[in-house]
């Protein structure tokens, strides 16, 4: 069996459960990819030993032979963003200040998705320790295997272009403020950031205690709801684990008769680039014609979520990397140190009045979402940009930068689920994203609506993912 660059994880689950392919041809192929090609892109910090990845599809193989398989996930290749520990495996978090940290244990995700069957193929490059930047400074550049000479974004920068390259079939990403749904738009994949709570963040190295979560990236959104679903549930490792919860199940929707979408025109829909203006539209437009009812919704406080989440994230990223930094100052990048230090610079009142509106717009949201079934917004206002046009401050603060996350700060600072779905392309040929807010616990719907839109988007100018 040929396998494509666009495989996807249903498509793999259906070839190894009719006996078309095997783990181990799956991994192989991968491999092989990875080798011949991530020279170019840079998605991985580390590929784990050829052997030991086949001794994870060889298991596999024997288990479907034995009918004995764990389900759709067994013998899928996939990787894991490197702030995320890996037993035995260096987890470096993307700085020098981890390059030689080998974790004792894995993560709860991890060691979920690997109770599900899934197979390892390494550790997938991020911004140093999940903060803002164009480029790596310790690990080297990731590119956009769409365009080269564009960003990949991040902070979850390996997962996406890992994924758009054809190097794994799924990921684990981590959010805080946008770093699994700008990648997953600048390269064209789906990226979802959970309900807060909903999926451990024990064994993740800390970026903000009260906004850091974990979630699943792939080509598809019945993919990522596949990843969702052995990676979720309570942790008693984790005090931020919510007890008892599950999300909605995923429902391969056909339309979307009778759902109200609501649509924020105000904030979300302003300062867009041409090209997202116009796919944003269209996108509307289509869940109009697949029986949706657009809805007006208002989310007056939206315009201070940058600055509120800038209040938050930095004070505590200053605790949680207090110590580290103390003893390893010169093993962090210039512009993370800047960062960091900056952290210091937040009053006790500053932080505590960001609260208060972030309070303030978890009402706002809950009660917009009172009034519909989900809210869409464009997940970015601009497509990928060239590394050129990313000239960042010192403190990898630029105006360019706080326009990626200008949308999806919101759904962090309230909790509530988000998607990033790939829906159409801009004049450069480069993919556009649809970000999806549901109610919290909501995330198979979201997801469930992602899948429907994906079904009748224009695949005509899809651009093609393998690396030139």
């Amino acid at each position: 069996m040929t396998l494509p660059a666009d495989l996807t994880i249903t498509g793999a689950a259906a070839a190894l459960a009719a006996g078309a392919t095997t783990a181990v041809e799956l991994a192989t192929t991968l491999l092989d990819r990875i080798d011949a090609l991530d020279d170019r892109i840079g998605s991985f910090i580390t590929v784990r030993p050829t052997h030991e990845v086949l001794e994870e599809a060889e298991a596999s193989d024997e288990r479907r032979g034995s009918d004995a398989d764990r389900g759709p996930l067994d013998g899928i290749p996939i990787a894991h963003k490197d702030n995320i520990a890996t037993a035995g495996i260096r987890t470096t978090a993307g700085s020098k200040a981890l390059s030689e940290w080998i974790p004792d244990a894995d993560a709860t995700v991890v060691g979920r998705l690997a109770d599900a069957g899934t197979v390892l193929l390494g550790k997938l490059k991020n911004y140093e320790f999940a903060h803002s930047a164009v480029d790596n400074v310790h690990f080297g550049r990731t590119r956009n295997p769409l365009d080269q000479n564009r960003v990949t974004g991040g902070s979850s920068s390996g997962s996406a272009a890992a994924l758009a390259a054809g190097f794994c079939l799924g990921a684990t990403g981590t959010d805080t403020g946008g770093s699994i749904r700008i990648p997953a738009s600048f390269t064209g994949v789906v990226g979802l950031k959970p309900t807060f709570g909903l999926i451990s963040r024990q064994g993740v190295v800390t970026t903000s205690w009260s906004l850091d979560t974990v979630g699943p990236m792939a080509r598809t959104a019945a993919d990522a709801a596949l990843l969702l679903s052995a990676m979720e549930g309570h942790d008693p490792l984790d005090r931020g684990s919510i007890p008892g919860v599950r999300s909605t199940p995923f429902l391969p929707l056909n339309d979307l008769a009778g759902l109200r979408i609501g649509v924020e025109h105000s904030y979300f829909t302003a300062g867009l680039d041409a090209d997202v203006e116009r796919v944003f539209t269209t996108s509307l437009d289509t869940m109009t014609g697949l029986g949706a009812e657009i809805v007006e919704i208002a989310i007056p406080a939206a315009a201070e979520s940058i600055v509120v989440e800038k209040s938050i994230v930095y004070p505590e990223a200053a605790v949680a990397h207090e110590d580290r930094l103390g003893e390893r100052f010169d093993a962090y990048g210039a512009r993370l140190r800047l960062s960091l230090l900056s952290g210091y610079y937040f009053r006790a009142v500053d932080y505590v009045r960001a609260q208060q509106v972030r309070e303030s717009l978890l009402d706002e949201v809950e009660n917009a979402l009172s009034q519909v079934d989900i809210i869409a917004t464009p997940t970015t206002p601009l497509i990928a940009p060239r590394f050129a046009e990313t000239a960042a401050d010192a403190a990898g603060a630029s105006e360019l930068l706080h326009r990626y996350i200008r949308f999806l700060v919101l759904a962090n600072l309230t909790g509530h689920p988000a998607v990033s779905v790939p829906y159409g392309t801009g004049d450069a040929g480069m993919p556009v994203g649809l970000q999806l807010i549901g109610r919290p616990f909501d995330d198979g719907f979201v997801l469930s609506v992602a899948h429907a839109l994906e079904k009748h988007r224009d695949l005509a100018t899809t651009p093609s993912t393998t690396p030139a």
